[in-house]
C-alpha cells in the first residue's frame, strides 16, 4: 500500500501540489517493495486550493536518487511524460470539477531497488519554465509477501 503524507491509499496516492511554483511542496512517500504504485499529482495555483493549474503539455520529470548530490544519470528511478508519466483528465479551474492530474507509474520492477529511504522530486522541465513542483523522501519498505 502506498501512502503520501501519512494518508493511506490503495496503491494510488494523490498529492495536492499547492503553491508549487516557488520552492515546491515537500512530502514523504511510503511505497511497498516489489509492488505497482501510481502517484497522482494535482497542481493547484496557490495555497488556497481554490483553483487548479492547467498542466496540459507540461514536460515533467520524476526522479528518485539515493543521495541528493548524485548525478541525474545515477538516479535509481527516472520517469518522464510518455515514459512513466501521463497527464490525464480534463482541466477545470474549479477543484470540484477538475479531473486533470499527472500520474507517475512506479512498476513492481522499479520498486525492487534496495529497501531504504531515497530522495524524490517532481519537476517541470520545459525550457524557461523549469520548476520543482514537489520533493521529499521516498521510503521503500518490505511487505509480508516476498514474491
Amino acid at each position: 500500500m502506498a501512502t503520501v503524507s501519512g494518508i493511506p491509499a490503495s496503491h494510488v496516492s494523490t498529492m495536492r501540489l499547492k503553491g508549487a511554483y516557488v520552492s515546491g511542496i515537500q512530502s514523504t512517500i511510503d511505497l511497498d517493495y516489489g509492488c505497482d504504485h501510481t502517484l497522482t499529482f494535482t497542481v493547484y495555483t496557490d495555497d488556497t486550493e481554490t483553483a487548479i493549474r492547467d498542466i496540459t503539455g507540461y514536460a515533467l520529470s520524476f526522479m528518485v536518487k539515493t543521495n541528493l548530490a548524485d548525478a541525474d544519470a545515477a538516479a535509481v528511478i527516472t520517469k518522464t511524460v510518455g515514459s512513466g508519466i501521463s497527464i490525464t483528465g480534463t482541466h477545470h479551474q474549479n477543484p470540484n470539477s477538475n479531473t486533470q492530474a499527472a500520474n507517475v507509474a512506479i512498476t513492481a520492477a522499479n520498486a525492487t531497488i534496495a529497501q531504504r529511504s531515497y530522495w524524490w522530486e517532481l519537476k517541470r522541465t520545459d525550457p524557461g519554465s523549469e520548476t520543482r513542483l514537489a520533493y521529499g523522501l521516498l521510503n521503500l519498505g518490505q511487505t509480508v509477501h516476498l514474491t
